[in-house]
């Protein structure tokens, strides 16, 4: 694409004053062409690591919140696990 790009900015850089304008359209056509398919071209590649950054970020997010729903269940089930035994701790107290 560059090159094709960059081939035919020289070929319209390079025209004389007596060409004719046939081939001077043919050639302005070619450049515009050009042109027009770098950009696309370019927008293409932007487009597409935008997407893999934002596909990044989302695994990044969905990791994070795994591990931070894993810590919230430990912690919970922890909690649960404490009031449960709360009576018999208090019973080991009055017997200490």
């Amino acid at each position: 694409n560059l090159r094709f790009r960059t081939q035919a900015r020289e070929k319209f850089l390079s025209l004389r004053k007596g060409t004719k304008l046939d081939t001077t359209l043919a050639i302005e056509e070619e450049l515009h062409n050009a042109r027009s398919t770098f950009e696309q071209a370019r927008f293409n590649l932007v487009t597409a690591l935008s997407n893999v950054e934002a596909k990044k970020r989302f695994e990044l997010l969905e990791v994070v919140s795994g591990t931070m729903d894993a810590h919230l269940r430990y912690f919970k089930q922890s909690y649960d696990l404490l009031h449960q035994m709360e009576p018999y701790i208090n019973q080991v107290l009055t017997y200490a």
